[in-house]
């Protein structure tokens, strides 16, 4: 009986994938997005604090902020942070595990609402980054 519990635990994968997700995420402002007023010069800042398990990081606690200065026109400065999660196979371990991401977003608007220029880029709770990635050109 001895032996059969031995070859059993010996034969479970020796490494069993860790989840790497948000244990707290919270942003200022708590809705993790603002948009200021049409304005020549001026900002929006949205700041998240988080603590992420899995010992890659200690969390994602890097600010979006999205500024205007001197601009000839008014423009609308717009950024917010996305919080995702995303499940995994490892194939090594034939197990399931979950990443979480902070997905960080900004934007500037004509008066109009014509997006300009979009800048994204996005954080993982296992220590990956992508981005970033724009489009359009900041207008001043």
């Amino acid at each position: 009986m001895l032996l059969f519990v031995f070859i059993a635990v010996a034969s479970l994968p020796s490494k069993v994938q860790t989840n790497y997700q948000f244990s707290y995420f919270v942003c200022d402002p708590t809705s993790c997005e603002e948009e200021g007023p049409a304005e020549t010069t001026g900002y929006v800042l949205v700041s998240p604090n988080s603590d992420c398990t899995g010992g890659a990081i200690d969390g994602i606690n890097k600010d979006i902020k999205i500024s205007l200065d001197k601009c000839s026109t008014a423009y609308i400065p717009y950024a917010y942070i996305q919080k995702t999660s995303t499940e995994y196979y490892d194939d090594d371990t034939c197990t399931y595990y979950w990443v979480d991401y902070a997905a960080f977003n900004g934007e500037v608007f004509t008066s109009g609402g014509v997006v300009v220029y979009h800048l994204d880029t996005s954080y993982g709770c296992d220590g990956s980054e992508s981005g970033p990635v724009t489009f359009g050109n900041k207008p001043c």
